[in-house]
């Protein structure tokens, strides 16, 4: 880096000097003047670009430091600042302790602040003696009980049944990841409330719903007794909505797509949970809005479900996580899901997720084993921001993914 510098020092005082020597006199003077602002304005804009990159970087980590040391609730000093140092050492392999200093991390109650500084070189500022941009970043974090209510959206369709490059099928592999999720969620200070919605072609609320309000029966009149809990969508703009108070919801009769396995509704039964998770079967198409649709009906305080009537929503996070394994297949057709145009469906999924996340829903995806851009892309634009989707190639990713998501609701939060 020295060598260039001195490169281009020795060539703006050779191009000066050819000006200055011109034999225009007073324009020969100018130009030589005005280069050199320009060089000098020009060399300032790139390092200091850098400089707001550095800061931003340096920001990310005092931040990640301050909620890996607030979630620990660890007070004795000497063990925060091993934390703080292992992650730097991490974060700036071979820099630590010579560019990247931590100028301090403390505790007061439940509170972390972390101060950090980095000295970054300049490239080009440096023909001129600006040798490096000091740089300062300070982060916050707290850790607070807060409540959770959480909506596990789970692939049951039939593809869930192909082998998994890691052993087992997906749906093991999906299995073993939501009950690890489960217990991870277990071990929080607060209320934690979970509900299960296996989603194929429609979705199954049970047959003990069959003679609620908010339900009807466009084929039949009234629920036959061979119903075997299969919902599926109103007429659009609703289709996209979940108030059931507007106009009930359709039940279908004699569909083969249907989940086998019924919706579990929140529960602070974390066994329960679990054995709704291990009792899935595999079965039928794909149409993923069914799911969003009813797992975000789980996370609110009307009808069908009202679990969350009661709860201080100042406290308590609402939050879905949707896993499928492939694209739409199949669309609207009235008020079941028969037709296959993959677009429509795409479309109405793309609207399902938008309203949910105004509605304070904060959606997590994962693509399991998926290799379709489109897919891919619609799984990414319904999570609420990109570190919310995750893709795993196999069983071993999609356990990878909920421990991510677990870490990611725990209960620190960034202050200042």
């Amino acid at each position: 880096m020295k060598t260039f510098k001195s490169f281009v020092k020795s060539k703006l005082l050779s191009t000066s000097g050819n000006i200055v020597r011109n034999e225009d006199g007073n324009f020969a003077i100018i130009g030589a003047i005005t280069i050199g602002v320009l060089v000098a304005g020009l060399s300032l804009a790139i390092d200091i670009s850098n400089g707001w990159s550095a800061k931003q970087t340096l920001q990310d980590t005092t931040d990640a430091i301050a909620l890996a040391a607030a979630r620990s609730e660890i007070h004795n000093q000497t063990e925060l600042n091993q934390i703080a140092q292992e992650y730097l050492d991490w974060k700036f392999p071979g820099e630590s302790g010579a560019l990247v200093n931590l100028e301090s991390i403390t505790r007061d109650g439940p509170a972390v602040t972390v101060l950090a500084s980095n000295n970054q070189e300049t490239f080009f500022a440096g023909i001129f003696g600006i040798s490096g941009l000091g740089i300062k970043a300070a982060s916050t974090a707290v850790y607070e009980s807060r409540d959770l209510n959480l909506a596990l959206v789970l692939d049951s369709t039939g593809s869930m049944r192909n082998a998994t490059p890691t052993g087992g099928t997906r749906l093991d592999s999906l299995k073993s990841a939501g009950n690890d999720l489960i217990d991870l969620l277990g071990t929080s200070s607060g209320e934690v409330n979970v509900s299960v919605v296996p989603f194929a072609l429609h979705v199954n609320v049970g047959t003990n719903l069959s003679r609620e309000s908010w339900l009807e029966f466009p084929q039949t009149g009234s629920a036959p007794s061979n119903w075997d809990g299969c919902v599926g969508s109103r007429q659009a703009p609703l289709d996209t909505r979940i108030d059931s108070t507007v106009q009930r919801i359709p039940g279908v009769v004699g569909s083969r797509g249907c989940a086998i396995t019924a919706v579990l509704p929140l529960t602070q039964n974390l066994t329960t949970v679990k054995n709704s998770i291990n009792n899935i079967a595999a079965k039928g198409s794909t149409y993923i809005p069914a799911g969003i649709a009813w797992g975000w009906r789980t996370l609110t305080p009307t009808a069908p479900f009202t679990e969350t009537r009661n709860q201080d929503s100042a406290r308590t996070d609402n939050v879905m996580v949707v896993v499928t394994d492939g694209n739409n297949t199949r669309s609207k057709d009235g008020f079941t899901h028969e037709l296959r145009n993959r677009n429509g469906a795409d479309t109405t999924m793309v609207e399902m997720c938008e309203n949910a996340k105004r509605d304070n829903i904060e959606i997590y995806t994962i693509a399991l084993e998926i290799k379709d851009d489109k897919t891919l892309d619609l799984l990414q634009g319904c999570a609420s921001g990109s570190g919310n989707f995750f893709s795993a190639a196999n069983g071993d990713e999609l356990g990878n993914a909920f421990n991510q998501i677990a870490i990611s609701l725990s209960t620190s939060r960034i202050t200042s």
